[in-house]
């Protein structure tokens, strides 16, 4: 059984063999880059989640959030018996909502903090099971973390402070390290090296991402990311923390996705290229998706759209995550435009890319 045949489509695969081209009966090019689509992690959790759901007769699969961010992809799974909640919040006991009998509870791609898998694992009943489909480059890093801290180093993360993925990796960094800081972005470190710099207590940074910052600039220091970051800002950080490190030699370790990085490497390309305008499809909280429209903004017209019916003839309904608000273009197919750019985040299916091309290819 092809456990991504749900997730797959022909005309895509086809569009990836002839280097991401494909011309519309209008004469018109759709461009694609070199690499994209579903990462390995993200290929690896929906095969283990369709395995699981095989193999159960009779008990119910529980997911425990999105297994990756895109509504597609999960509204595919809660059509096919799979029941999706809310993660439990990090302060929250165990619920009844997480005893119930019979039931596969299974830790969604991005992984659980520490206290989030203790809460369900308190009380879970005999006849009920934990099934993990942590991706293995999210696992990496928890190791990594773990390690470093062992040897004495602080731990700086890199990620989105509410995002699933960092809050996992944050609980770790704050169990296993003396001292640790959450930074979301290259701004944030230079405020969190200005409140270093200084003698007194860190009154200017937020308290919910900091574990122990007294000891901080007594130790040497580790920066470990989120790995849908964006690479250069993780470079960025990194760069600042190396400078400003107290006490050499300053640690920092790639944990950026491979998948991820190669993918905003392909973007990069794409968007330096000939298409006149880019659209990014994906889910408006995917860490990875976000990232590939930053790229894109910087240099062209972009539209983050998450479904292939955003987009008319007439108009576009596009999301900026920068602002956090969506917006409604309206006459954004210009004459003068021979080719627009596609891309896709590493949890964007290629059904859905196919059905912006065949919507896109009816009017351009």
């Amino acid at each position: 059984m092809n456990n991504l045949a749900p997730f797959q489509d022909k005309t895509i695969d086809k569009i990836r063999e002839n280097g991401g081209i494909f011309h519309t009966p209008a004469g018109h090019i759709l461009c694609f880059p070199e690499e994209f689509g579903f990462c390995q992690g993200v290929k690896l959790a929906i095969n283990r989640l369709q395995m699981k759901k095989s193999q159960e007769s009779f008990r119910t699969i529980h997911l425990l959030g999105s297994m990756i961010h895109n509504p597609n992809v999960n509204a595919w799974f809660a059509n096919h018996g799979v029941q999706i909640s809310s993660p439990p919040e990090e302060e929250a006991l165990l619920t009844d909502e997480f005893k119930a009998e019979n039931t596969v509870y299974i830790i969604p791609a991005f992984g659980l903090s520490l206290r989030q898998q203790a809460n369900i694992e308190r009380n879970l009943p005999e006849s009920s099971e934990i099934f993990d489909c942590t991706c293995p480059f999210v696992r990496n890093v928890w190791n990594i973390a773990k390690r470093e801290a062992s040897a004495g180093r602080a731990i700086f993360v890199h990620g989105n402070p509410v995002h699933q993925e960092t809050r996992a990796i944050w609980s770790r960094a704050c169990k296993y390290a003396k001292a640790a800081a959450l930074i979301a972005n290259p701004k944030e470190a230079d405020a969190l090296l200005i409140e270093l710099n200084k003698k007194d207590a860190v009154p200017d940074y937020p308290a919910s991402q900091l574990h122990n910052h007294k000891y901080l600039n007594q130790l040497k220091w580790t920066l470990v990311n989120q790995t849908t970051m964006l690479y250069y800002e993780t470079e960025a950080i990194a760069e600042k923390l190396r400078t400003h490190c107290p006490t050499s030699p300053f640690s920092g370790n790639g944990t950026i996705c491979s998948s991820t990085h190669k993918r905003q490497q392909a973007a990069e390309k794409l968007i330096s290229g000939n298409s006149s305008m880019i659209f990014v499809l994906g889910g408006i909280n995917s860490s990875n998706t976000i990232q590939l429209y930053k790229l894109a903004k910087k240099q062209k017209i972009v539209y983050f759209i998450q479904n292939p019916d955003d987009v008319s003839m007439d108009s576009v309904k596009h999301f900026d995550p920068i602002e956090g608000v969506w917006h409604k273009t309206e006459h954004w197919l210009k004459p003068d435009y021979q080719q627009i750019g596609i891309l896709a985040g590493a949890s964007c299916p290629d059904t859905q890319l196919s059905l912006l091309l065949k919507n896109i290819s009816n009017f351009f």
